[in-house]
């Protein structure tokens, strides 16, 4: 079952781009953007004896190009090798004590991630870069580092696209409720109609 998440929400993501946000340039190359990782999601290329997912290096460049397109780039920059330590520590973590996952992997790393970038960042744009390029970071880490004790790992694999994936619906889910509490809260401190303050 492996990558049905990412396929999934991937799908849903899509639709959503492509027929919901308003037209322009930004739409259509998220739109592309999108489909090309769905589309390279399960190819690979062999690097070095490393097995590299050509949907990941979609995400990875695009992460990259995203996060460079945002202000203050330094602060990003750093704000994603630090997501990138976390992840790569969550995962050394999993692989030498898995018993201490008391969920589902995928919903743990996901939780605590998510729970970083909002310690990192406060508007969902600066979330979203930092999160991608972070955790293709930690990737890209964690597979080195397991390669040089010779335990070869692949880069970008589904269990990664469904953690990435995950992690994105959940800060997602999250922005979308605080500009619903925030539009509440505008409406509820409007100025009363004179019949509702003669009554």
């Amino acid at each position: 079952m492996t990558g049905m998440l990412f396929y999934w929400f991937s799908w849903i993501l899509w639709i959503i781009v492509t027929f919901f946000m308003k037209k322009g340039r930004v739409r259509t190359l998220l739109a592309c953007w999108i489909l090309l990782v769905l589309i390279f999601a399960d190819a690979y290329i062999i690097i070095n004896e490393h097995d590299l997912s050509l949907g990941f290096v979609w995400i990875f460049f695009g992460a990259l190009i995203w996060l460079l397109q945002l202000p203050r780039v330094t602060y990003h920059i750093f704000a994603s090798f630090t997501l990138t330590i976390g992840y790569t520590g969550m995962l050394y973590w999993a692989q030498a004590s898995p018993v201490w996952l008391f969920l589902p992997r995928t919903f743990l790393l996901s939780f605590l991630l998510s729970l970083i970038l909002f310690l990192l960042a406060k508007e969902f744009i600066s979330q979203a870069g930092i999160g991608l390029f972070g955790v293709c970071c930690g990737e890209i880490v964690y597979a080195l580092t397991l390669s040089s004790y010779g335990f070869p790992e692949a880069v970008g694999e589904m269990a990664f696209l469904d953690n990435l994936l995950a992690v994105m619906i959940i800060i997602g889910a999250i922005d979308i409720l605080q500009k619903g509490r925030k539009r509440v809260t505008i409406a509820s401190q409007l100025p009363k109609t004179p019949m509702e303050v003669a009554k």
